[in-house]
Formats: structure tokens, C-alpha cells, sequence
């Protein structure tokens, strides 16, 4: 998750909020396994088990602290 001390997630919140990003729990989550490591954080593959779809899950870092970087993670 997002270190809200460091500074404002409303661009990522925006983004969910509107669908564009899906948020998943963890607890929904499966056979997790990292397939890369990118400038914003890991990118890991996982299954969803309520729908049995492969996903792939992007973890940003914690120590990411510009809103312009978190606005790049989510036009990537």
C-alpha cells in the first residue's frame, strides 16, 4: 500500500475509483510469483481464485515519494 505520510495517493485512488485500476485483496489472491522487478516496484503474477484468471499484480515501492513517479506507475 501507499504511505500516505509521504504524500497524497489521490491520483491512485482516482484511478480505482474509476475502474481503471482494479484493486484486488491479497486473501483473493494465489500461486503468487514474481515474474520482474520494474523502476516502481515488482511485478508479480497471481491467480484471482474467485474467477480462476491469471493476473498480474504491481507492487509499488514504499520508498516511491513523487506524485509525479506514482502518476507514471499508473499510466504504465
Amino acid at each position: 500500500m501507499i504511505n500516505s505520510n509521504i504524500y497524497s495517493n489521490k491520483p491512485l485512488e482516482k484511478v480505482i475509483s474509476e475502474n481503471h485500476i482494479k484493486y484486488i485483496n491479497y486473501d483473493q489472491l494465489t500461486e503468487s510469483e514474481e515474474i520482474a522487478k520494474g523502476a516502481f516496484g515488482h511485478i508479480r503474477k497471481a491467480v484471482w481464485k474467485v474467477h480462476k484468471l491469471t493476473v498480474a499484480l504491481k507492487s509499488l515501492r514504499t520508498d516511491v515519494s513523487s506524485v509525479n513517479t506514482v502518476e507514471d506507475f499508473i499510466k504504465e
